[in-house]
């Protein structure tokens, strides 16, 4: 009896072994092809060896930028800025070190919405409307604003059929631009901070079949950037704070959305 529960318990030990064995296989896998991935993305840019080592060899901007794509944004372009001390000139850095300012497009966010849901009557095409769409990579929701019987410019005698058979639909094509600023202790570069600017192009179409049954069709669109407070800093000011944070903690630095109001 001591015997065969001893073999259960080896059956069991060895069965679990195998199972660990494989997702750790299955990890490593994973990790692998990510790594060729990551590869592949820094080599299409084009860069020079000195910047395209860095990026291949910082693993704290690897994480980063692999972090970013993991979210749905495509890199676009890289440039890398190094920075000097220079003691003897007031004007020049203060400390050594690089900021990596990248590019990447973000998912085009689209929502649509039927009018005789958004609205509780034809006659609410007057007043104003508000919708909130969440955008990749770290944003917080934008909230897009309009009023359809201006922006449109909707006859009256359309009200009803506009609210009844028509929709509107939002749009958000958008540019995420990314300055991780690093500093040189040594021979190493350390991230200490990162700013960052959005480049949004917001577009609102409304269809809508008139009281003859032909369609009717109209987009507006606008274009609007929000910035973290740090993104205009000259390079050499980015670097100091990247010196300031990067022992006690990396610092990202969010731009904050405000509305676009359509009109």
């Amino acid at each position: 009896m001591g015997k065969r529960i001893l073999y259960v318990v080896l059956c069991a030990f060895l069965l679990i072994a195998g199972e660990g064995q494989t997702v750790f296989a299955n990890e490593s896998n994973s990790s692998i092809e990510a790594d060729m991935d990551y590869e592949d993305t820094i080599k299409q840019l084009k860069l020079s060896e000195k910047d395209e080592r860095f990026l291949l060899e910082n693993e704290q901007e690897k994480e980063l930028i692999q972090q970013r794509l993991s979210e749905g944004l495509e890199l676009k372009s890289v440039e890398i800025i190094d920075t000097q001390k220079n003691n003897n000139d007031q004007r020049g850095y203060t400390s050594q070190g690089k900021v990596v300012c990248s590019s990447y497009v973000q998912p085009t966010t689209s929502k649509k919405y039927y009018n005789n849901k958004l609205y509780s009557s034809a006659q609410k095409c007057k007043s104003a409307i508000a919708v909130v769409l969440a955008l990749p990579g770290g944003a917080k929701g934008q909230v897009v604003r309009w009023v359809a019987s201006t922006l449109f410019s909707i006859d009256t005698s359309n009200y009803a059929v506009w609210f009844n058979n028509g929709y509107q639909k939002v749009e958000i094509n958008s540019t995420y631009y990314i300055k991780d600023a690093y500093y040189k202790e040594g021979n190493n570069y350390w991230i200490g901070y990162t700013a960052e600017k959005s480049a949004q192009s917001v577009s609102v179409l409304s269809y809508y079949r008139n009281k003859n049954n032909v369609p009717q069709q109209k987009t507006v669109s606008r274009n609007k950037s929000f910035y973290s407070p740090s993104y205009a800093k000259s390079d050499g000011d980015l670097v100091a704070l990247a010196k300031k944070y990067y022992k006690t903690g990396f610092v990202h630095e969010y731009y904050v959305p405000t509305d676009i109001n359509m009109n």
